[in-house]
């Protein structure tokens, strides 16, 4: 009995790599219009929260619906319906915006819960439709894949920011339009290098015994599961009250919201370097790319604490994002490396972006009630996870090389 591979093969990168970027500039142009936002609809910052951390928390369960449908389906019929809904959702949601309707609050709830349930299935089956391979290439491909696929979103990170300031003078609902129209050509690139790959159930566990006696594999794939969803929580509260806490300081939303614009291209320009230029030089990611990321969050998460100032706030971004450029690509390369149930597992990871970053929204749109010098508490407090999390991967670490020392080969020729 054989597995065939033929719409699961991989395409030519760039078509994916756009819409993934696609959906990370959607991210951050939002972020960038919620103080314009909360100045033209009156909704509070405890509203808007809600609106981003409602669709967050539908890509906490839909990531891994959507990788697992992938895998029984085909990436190209589940991308189509993560596009299209994306397109759909960002249309109807600046309809909204300028229709001025009653129950404003509701009718936005309605359209980001559309664009949570759909777009939630782009970031797992790009990610497991680029590391869609014949078994005998390299591990260390799939993780160069990885690597410039992430770099692409955090490209697209940077452009949601411009795209703000350009549209932003105009209305937010224009923000929105502009990437509802990038979105639509999208899907009709998808074209794959069609042929049939036959790879037996017995090559499918070789893969898996290999990977996991790579020296570069990783010995408890859950620590990156949880160094992602710590990160997100603290990315999540640093980019949600970054605007409010430089609205607070300026007293006009606009000014605001063009100030987080350059935050969030810095950081995400600073990513996408260390992405390309530092962890494709590391010559053992899984050893030391989560103890890079930890230190750098931990570090990221107490300076506002002990330097309550808005200097603090941007220089936390910065380390936070180093941070992110060190664990993010170990923890999809740990997702590619497995032969079956690729996108599941994507989806797995992309959860837990997306769940730790609509917790953190969420966290920071209730702690704003209560005045920016409570986002500095809880930054200090999100520091304790990180590095818990330093001292057990290290101790798990040392534990298993001990145990490796003693045991006899479980692979042979």
């Amino acid at each position: 009995m054989t597995q065939k591979l033929s719409d699961n093969h991989p395409v030519n990168w760039p078509p994916l790599a756009a819409t993934a970027a696609l959906l990370g500039a959607g991210q951050t142009a939002l972020l960038v219009c919620l103080p314009a936002l909360a100045d033209s609809t009156g909704l509070d910052s405890h509203e808007l929260a809600v609106l981003v951390a409602g669709a967050g928390a539908l890509f906490l369960v839909g990531t891994p619906f959507w990788g697992w449908m992938s895998d029984r389906f085909g990436r190209r019929l589940i991308l189509w319906v993560g596009i299209s809904g994306f397109c759909v959702s960002q249309a109807a949601t600046a309809a909204v915006l300028l229709s001025e309707a009653t129950e404003l609050f509701w009718k936005l709830l309605v359209c980001r819960l559309i664009y949570g349930i759909t777009a939630s299935a782009i970031y797992p089956v790009t990610q497991s439709w680029l590391c869609d391979h014949p078994l005998q290439h390299h591990e260390i491909s799939v993780a160069a894949r990885l690597t410039r696929l992430s770099a692409a979103v955090n490209i697209g990170r940077v452009m949601g920011p411009l795209l703000s300031v350009l549209l932003l003078w105009f209305s937010p609902a224009a923000v929105l339009l502009a990437l509802a129209v990038l979105a639509l050509p999208l899907p009709f690139f998808y074209r794959t290098r069609s042929t049939n790959i036959a790879i037996t159930p017995s090559e499918i566990s070789h893969s898996k015994i290999t990977s996991a006696a790579h020296p570069n594999a990783p010995s408890k794939p859950l620590v990156l599961l949880l160094a992602v969803l710590c990160y997100a929580i603290v990315m999540g509260v640093l980019q949600y009250a970054l605007g409010f806490v430089l609205r607070s300081h300026s007293g006009d939303g606009i000014n605001a919201s063009l100030s987080a614009a350059g935050v969030l291209v810095g950081t995400s320009l600073l990513v996408a370097v260390l992405q390309l230029r530092v962890y494709s030089r590391i010559r053992h990611p899984w050893r030391r790319a989560v103890p890079l990321a930890c230190i750098a969050i931990s570090c990221g998460a107490l300076l506002p604490l002990l330097f309550p100032t808005v200097t603090s706030l941007l220089l936390s971004c910065l380390l936070t994002a180093a941070g992110v450029a060190c664990v993010m690509p170990a923890a999809l390369a740990t997702a590619g490396l497995h032969g079956s149930h690729r996108g599941r597992l994507s989806g797995y990871f992309a959860a837990a972006t997306s769940g730790g970053q609509s917790v953190g929204a969420w966290l920071a749109g209730g702690l704003l009630l209560f005045g920016p010098n409570s986002i500095f508490i809880a930054m200090a407090l999100l520091s304790v996870p990180p590095a818990a999390l330093l001292f057990y991967h290290r101790f798990s670490q040392s534990s298993s090389i001990r145990a490796r020392k003693g045991a006899p080969f479980l692979v042979s020729r």
